[in-house]
């Protein structure tokens, strides 16, 4: 078996996101784990952020998507420039995101993203436009499973 890079944990968390496999991607955290969304407050614990994982995806219309532009990493430190889109039922909205993934014993540590709040909102007016004229908004492709 060959082990994983750094920049494969985080992609293989984030797909797993996306494919709805919590536990897939909770797997990938270390017990310590910060997950930090600048300008809210942050998730401590393997516990606590697997369970806003499950919240988020737990109603059947929910749904995660990612993107990656960019991925890099030096050591242990991954850096992502990513797509990510959230969304409920026919609203869905994308927005982009820059990430820094502290790794340790092949486990994600901190996750720490960074997006531009006005992105957001332009995210969200296109998503509400989407609703009605789908077209003007499409969905990013899901990763393939493995």
């Amino acid at each position: 078996m060959t082990s994983r890079t750094p920049e494969d944990i985080v992609r293989d968390t984030l797909n797993a996101l996306a494919l709805r496999d919590v536990d897939g991607a909770v797997s990938n955290l270390h017990d310590d784990v910060e997950w930090i969304n600048v300008g809210f407050p942050t998730v401590r614990g393997k516990r606590r952020v697997a369970g806003a994982f499950y919240r988020m995806l737990k109603l059947r219309s929910a749904d995660f998507s990612v993107q990656f532009q960019h991925i890099s990493s030096s050591g242990n430190v991954v850096m992502t420039e990513r797509f990510d889109e959230l969304g409920i039922g026919r609203f869905h909205y994308k927005f982009w995101v820059c990430g820094r993934f502290d790794i340790v014993d092949g486990q994600i540590i901190v996750w720490r993203d960074y997006f531009d709040m006005f992105d957001q909102l332009k995210g969200i007016a296109r998503g509400l436009v989407g609703i009605v004229a789908p077209g003007l908004n499409p969905r990013l492709p899901k990763p393939v499973a493995a």
